[in-house]
């Protein structure tokens, strides 16, 4: 399963709404990890964290799973 994490803040720039979000700070609630980065970084986190084989994908494949 993916990580999950908690965004607790966010740093506008240029007014108020979503497009406007350049830095975000965030807590891993299953490792109490805190962190703080940019939009870009969550963005390719996110991207990095959805291409990950899960367990469901390794299923039939004849590979052995990491997890």
């Amino acid at each position: 399963m993916a990580a999950a994490i908690q965004i607790t803040a966010v740093r506008l720039s240029g007014g108020t709404t979503h497009q406007h979000i350049t830095r975000l700070w965030w807590t891993n609630p299953a490792t109490a990890k805190t962190g703080d980065n940019t939009r870009a970084e969550i963005v390719t986190w996110i991207e990095d964290e959805r291409a990950r084989p899960t367990r469901a994908t390794q299923v039939g494949t004849g590979r052995r799973s990491p997890w």
